[in-house]
């Protein structure tokens, strides 16, 4: 590095190229569940809600996690999600960490509260439990599809698929891709630096 900083294009260009791999170990499995089986895996913490993969969660504003709520209500079918699925018992998030993270508050902890709905403008502030049956049960009852990625498959897999379907929605910075990219110990050390007071300070905040 001769300690200019690459413009976007050319990083961009270096993630292109992810690690090979042998594309008949890939072993992913598509699963049509229903929400309520993702919502139990909420409630006993068996999915990662902390994954490197993803921004931070809570990024939507509430109208944004409302809307896709209603759009539960509404039948209206959600992108698939991707997981890690490595250990069966603690699923990891590829794809879909903000929808996640609204029907968590919404449906488990029951700290959002519906704003700026476009068809069910009588359900302005309704929690989970102020619903009616008919649309606790048509949340509940509606089939997502879920794509699973086995353990055996080889690990750079999920960094792939990551980078493949990370094109819209709340669009990532090349530094967020090259935070899920790469991982390891220099990776989590960063992290930590860039909550020490000290460093902030002595890097005026600019890191």
């Amino acid at each position: 590095n001769d300690g200019v900083e690459p413009d976007e294009e050319e990083t961009e260009t270096r993630l292109e190229k992810v690690r090979p791999f042998n594309p008949g170990k890939i072993d992913i499995d598509m699963k049509t569940m229903e929400m309520s089986s993702l919502i139990k895996r909420i409630q006993y913490e068996e999915v990662d809600m902390k994954t490197a993969f993803q921004r931070k969660s809570g990024l939507w504003s509430a109208k944004q996690k409302s809307q896709l709520i209603e759009s539960l209500m509404l039948r209206i079918p959600l992108p698939a999600f991707y997981f890690d699925g490595g250990n069966a018992d603690k699923w990891l998030i590829i794809d879909g960490l903000q929808r996640i993270t609204a029907i968590k508050e919404f449906v488990v902890d029951e700290t959002l509260k519906l704003t700026g709905l476009e068809f069910f403008e009588d359900l302005e502030g309704a929690t989970f439990s102020d619903l009616p049956r008919a649309l606790t049960r048509r949340i509940e009852e509606t089939n997502i599809i879920a794509f699973i990625v086995k353990e055996g498959t080889p690990q750079n897999v999920k960094y792939n698929i990551f980078k493949r379907i990370n094109t819209g929605g709340l669009q990532l910075t090349p530094q967020e891709i090259r935070h899920a990219l790469y991982q390891g110990p220099a990776v989590d050390l960063c992290k930590k630096l860039a909550k020490n007071t000290a460093f902030i300070r002595a890097t005026c905040g600019s890191v």
